[in-house]
């Protein structure tokens, strides 16, 4: 990381984070205008086992 972006990022008072009750509520306002509505609005987020599930539910493994 360069030397400014992380000192900005340390100066973000902890508060913002979660402006609204909205986790990562600084990053959302940042990309509002990029980011669909379904992005900005929602609560949680798929973690890698969501994926690692649907790779597993695609490919099942066959018995021998």
């Amino acid at each position: 990381m360069s030397q400014p972006l992380l000192e900005f990022c340390l100066g973000v008072p902890t508060w913002t984070w979660v402006t609204g009750g909205q986790n990562r509520a600084l990053a959302r306002a940042a990309f509002a205008d990029l980011l669909p509505r379904s992005v900005l609005d929602r609560t949680s987020k798929a973690g890698p086992d969501s994926f690692i599930r649907s790779a597993f539910d695609r490919h099942p493994r066959r018995a021998s």
